[in-house]
């Protein structure tokens, strides 16, 4: 086995829909981009602002097991040595961390019930946390300024990803990150580690056999699985020494 597994909204129509999405053209549009793009930009800003509120849901215990379990605590102390490291601690915190039978995140979630009279975008955000999950994604087609058509190797389906940072990147690469789902598209929680392309489904095949469970697309994790799978490629990210390629926006 390698030792280092790692190289160096929603519109009014449903466009998800669409059986194959190589061949539709609403990506490519930028008017209609742009106005998906705003929305985006709308609910991310309201996700990060509840932060703060999913962090006053952890207890120490908590933050030091996930601490612990990626290899960021030493004498009692979380030890952070990058805006990375601690990017993809919070991530695997707020979303994954199950050590009281729920993530932070589905608590916040529990305890803050959806109004029948929430707006479009209260109701985005409610959608967009209800729904995280763990994914890889392979960058087909990047649209400048935009995000980039990518295969989902979980799911075995092309998805559209609205991401600026992505969307800027040079040929055909694959990315391990948690999405949130949208009517139209996905977009990261923030934290993206690179994989290497080459020979992409025997690295997979080789993470999930280190998680314990077996690699036959299409895959629909349940939670706990999806928590294992994660916490396996954010230990090899950080133990493989690549931490300096994540990108957090």
């Amino acid at each position: 086995m390698r030792k280092n597994f790692f190289g160096g909204g929603c519109a009014s129509v449903a466009f998800m829909d669409e059986q194959n999405l190589k061949t539709a053209e609403w990506w490519r549009d930028t008017d209609l981009l742009r106005k998906e793009q705003e929305i985006y930009d709308v609910v991310r800003g309201k996700i990060q602002g509840l932060h703060s509120d999913m962090g006053k849901r952890c207890n120490r215990a908590e933050m030091y097991d996930v601490g612990q379990k990626l290899g960021l605590l030493r004498d009692g102390t979380l030890c952070f040595e990058s805006e990375e490291h601690t990017a993809v601690y919070s991530d695997y915190l707020f979303h994954f961390s199950r050590l009281h039978g729920s993530t932070p995140c589905e608590r916040y979630l529990k305890s803050t019930k959806l109004k029948a009279d929430a707006g479009e975008i209260e109701r985005l955000v409610h959608a967009a946390l209800a729904g995280v999950r763990y994914t890889v994604l392979r960058v087909d087609e990047p649209i400048t300024g935009f995000g980039a058509l990518c295969h989902d190797c979980f799911l075995e389906k092309d998805v559209f990803l609205m991401d600026r940072g992505i969307s800027r990147t040079g040929g055909q690469t694959a990315l391990a990150t948690a999405v949130y789902p949208f009517k139209n598209w996905f977009a990261t929680t923030g934290a993206v580690l690179p994989l290497p392309i080459e020979e992409l489904d025997r690295t997979l095949a080789d993470f999930f056999t280190l998680a314990g469970l077996k690699f036959a697309p299409p895959v629909k994790l349940s939670p706990p699985d999806a928590s294992r799978v994660a916490l396996k490629m954010i230990q090899i990210a950080i133990g493989s020494g690549v931490m300096e390629k994540v990108r957090y926006q």
